[in-house]
């Protein structure tokens, strides 16, 4: 037995490319087959986008447009994947010929619920994939006017990039006091100022919020130049599906994903949104005096300041423009201060279309 051993070991020194080979063959078939093992990311079902941080996302409409695009909805979704794969590998050197083959076969299986983000990715495939000329119509807003506005009507969905918008001056005091409990001045730049109340004053804001009921609506607006004058879109959105992240809500460019329900297109058409003016009319006139007052001493506060001017560079920019330009931001700023008549303006300056516009009831509004 020792010397058949020393015979082979013989063999093997004098023929070691060959037994390199065949190691080599081994080694490659058992590393297929472990590599095999892993799950296979396509399970995952990556949307293809970027992970968002979403200002607002409308689960109930989203999972009412897909209920009709599937035809109902299940409370969970399985998926699964099964596939076979097979390698064949060889090596020969005379008088010496060595092989070997492997096949692989792995079967992975996941049950998953759907989120609202994952209904929303779902959505938007779907959207994506309609035919021509129901296919979601993609643009940025600049040039949603220009180059967009004749391909858009009523009942289409539309994809918006590159939109700005503030949260509108007459929801202002409603969000943050709903949110954090203090009313806040955030007028221009990066100023914001907070009070202090008393806890007679805080069981006014509370008694004055509840006059908006639980979810009122809030319809954001912006416009877009034009030759012939500029376009204006409204947004109108659920209080509750916005979210707590003010960043999102206070600047910065905003992608929405939304119906177009109304296109206003000439002189003789125009809109109202009757639901938004109702629910705050009735609570912006019955807005507590103190809460006003505290308000236009903080404006004023702030016109001063803006009529001092300032050469710090930490100044806001309105702070330390020219002179000139400083009286004309002061006199705005003291035009458009915190009353119940100006609120009420604000609003129904908001909430109306009466020249070339859009009405986009929102799905999602995202970063």
């Amino acid at each position: 037995m020792v010397r058949g051993l020393k015979t082979v070991g013989r063999w093997l020194w004098a023929h070691r490319s060959a037994a390199l080979g065949v190691a080599l063959v081994l080694v490659g078939i058992g590393g297929y087959l472990l590599g095999q093992r892993d799950l296979d990311p396509r399970l995952g079902g990556a949307p293809g986008i970027a992970p968002a941080e979403y200002l607002y996302l409308d689960n109930a409409r989203v999972l009412a447009y897909l209920s009709q695009a599937n035809f109902g909805l299940t409370d969970r979704e399985e998926r699964s994947i099964t596939q076979t794969e097979s390698l064949d590998a060889g090596i020969e050197t005379a008088p010496f010929k060595a092989g070997g083959s492997a096949q692989s076969q792995s079967f992975v299986k996941q049950v998953v619920s759907p989120t609202a983000t994952s209904n929303y990715f779902r959505l938007l495939g779907k959207l994506e994939d309609l035919p021509a000329p129901e296919e979601l119509i993609k643009t940025s807003a600049t040039e949603l006017a220009p180059k967009k506005w004749d391909e858009i009507r009523e009942g289409s969905f539309v994809k918006v990039t590159g939109v700005e918008f503030q949260l509108p001056a007459y929801a202002t005091d409603y969000f943050f006091l709903q949110r954090s409990g203090s009313p806040r001045l955030r007028r221009v730049g990066s100023v914001e100022r907070r009070f202090t109340l008393t806890g007679e004053q805080k069981a006014a804001i509370k008694k004055w919020l509840r006059r908006f009921g639980k979810n009122p609506r809030i319809t954001f607006s912006f416009e877009i130049p034009r030759e012939d004058g500029p376009v204006r879109v409204l947004l109108p959105a659920q209080y509750a599906a916005l979210a707590d992240e003010q960043s999102l809500i206070t600047g910065g460019e905003l992608t929405i994903v939304g119906k177009v329900v109304r296109k206003v297109d000439g002189d003789r058409d125009e809109f109202v949104d009757g639901q938004t003016l109702g629910s705050f009319a009735n609570g912006l006139g019955r807005m507590p005096t103190f809460l006003i007052k505290l308000k236009r001493q903080a404006e004023n506060e702030y016109i001063a300041r803006v009529r001092k001017g300032s050469k710090s560079p930490d100044a806001p920019p309105e702070v330390r423009a020219s002179r000139a330009e400083r009286l004309k931001t002061a006199k705005e700023l003291k035009r458009n201060g915190t009353t119940r008549d100006n609120l009420v303006k604000d609003l129904k300056d908001s909430t109306r279309l009466d020249r070339n516009g859009l009405v986009i009831i929102p799905v999602a509004i995202y970063k």
